[in-house]
């Protein structure tokens, strides 16, 4: 008895995620073997300004989020909800002035394709962002 096309269908996804998967791993895979021509410290740099570019975005939902959109604003939350990610935020933006100008390029360059590509799994935000669903 033939299977329903729903049915063989995963719920990570089906047959659609393993492509997706297999094109990641190639696509790691040659961004990887930029390390025979780029040194060290530059791809070490690169990485620190990714690292950066979590930590900032991090402190900036946090206001987002308990700053603005739940709106506590009483004199603690303040403290925590405005002033910490904004320390934060300025301490990272401090640490992104000490990476050297072929950092801040290679970095910029990687954060604008990311944003294309999200641009391009939503459809320009026409459809919900993807999901990382971990299944242990």
């Amino acid at each position: 008895m033939p299977v329903p096309h729903h049915a063989s269908r995963r719920a990570d996804g089906g047959r659609r995620a393993e492509g997706r998967r297999a094109i990641g791993a190639i696509a790691r895979s040659v961004i990887s073997l930029a390390a025979l021509w780029i040194d060290l410290v530059t791809l070490a740099s690169v990485v620190s300004f990714g690292a950066l570019s979590a930590f900032s975005a991090v402190n900036l939902c946090l206001l987002r989020r308990y700053y603005r959109d739940h709106g506590k604003r009483s004199g603690r939350a303040v403290l925590g909800n405005l002033v910490a990610p904004l320390i934060g935020f300025g301490l990272t933006v401090r640490l992104w002035t000490s990476l050297s100008g072929m950092t801040m390029a290679v970095g910029l360059i990687w954060l604008a394709l990311g944003f294309a590509w999200l641009l391009f799994v939503t459809r320009g935000f026409r459809r919900p962002t993807p999901i990382l669903e971990l299944d242990q």
